[in-house]
């Protein structure tokens, strides 16, 4: 079967996860921008989907961040 990603849907799972994982380990973003040099207002867009200009550099630092590997954080269910 063939699976045909979106960006925005992508976007979305992917910052639903990061909230999770935030939420879990009951940080705030002001921690998490502290901790992978993202700002604030970044995270937030990356966190609501709406920040199409992530990089790899950013989801590593995310990923090293809640000790994961970033494939990952880009695994969800369709």
């Amino acid at each position: 079967m063939t699976h045909h990603y979106l960006l925005p849907d992508v976007l979305i799972a992917l910052g639903k996860k990061l909230r999770i994982l935030r939420h879990l380990k009951d940080d705030k973003l002001d921690t998490v921008a502290a901790a992978t040099k993202i700002s604030k207002s970044t995270l937030s867009k990356i966190e609501n989907g709406t920040y199409s200009s992530l990089c790899i550099e950013m989801l590593i630092a995310l990923a090293n961040y809640y000790n994961t590997h970033p494939a990952l954080l880009l695994t969800f269910e369709q």
